[in-house]
């Protein structure tokens, strides 16, 4: 039972890392289309 919920805690933490990374991601993608809109 402990490792289960140490597993999920690790899971919760990969997720938001990934949801962070992705939506950097995002922003980076959608600046660089602002970007060639304005040249």
């Amino acid at each position: 039972m402990e490792s289960g919920r140490a597993n999920y805690q690790i899971l919760k933490k990969l997720f938001l890392i990934i949801t962070d990374l992705g939506e950097s991601l995002a922003h980076m993608h959608q600046a660089k289309i602002t970007t060639y809109c304005f040249y």
